[in-house]
């Protein structure tokens, strides 16, 4: 009996997909739109009193708008820098 199920992840700068390993082989998982990656982007905006967030795919196809300065994509490439920060202007929020 197998006690630990081994994953595999892909943080990328352009795109993310997680992997397990079944044994004899190895098995893409698929997002919610049944793909197997996921565009690395975040997109955030304020209605009314709320915050409203969406990645992946969603916050990808929001860049060809007028919405497009709310996305943060190839923040991965920046991680754990402190100088680095993204503001989502619509909501005033900093994201190191």
């Amino acid at each position: 009996m197998k006690l630990t199920i081994d994953t595999g992840i892909d943080l990328g700068t352009t795109n993310s997909a997680i992997a397990i390993d079944e044994g004899n082989k190895v098995e893409i998982i698929k997002n919610n739109q049944n793909s197997e990656f996921t565009p690395s982007a975040v997109y955030e905006t304020k209605v009314e009193n709320n915050i409203i967030k969406y990645v992946g795919d969603k916050a990808k196809n929001l860049l060809i708008t007028d919405d497009w300065k709310n996305v943060a994509t190839e923040f991965k490439l920046r991680m754990g820098m402190k100088e680095w920060i993204f503001e989502f202007p619509l909501t005033g929020n900093r994201k190191t």
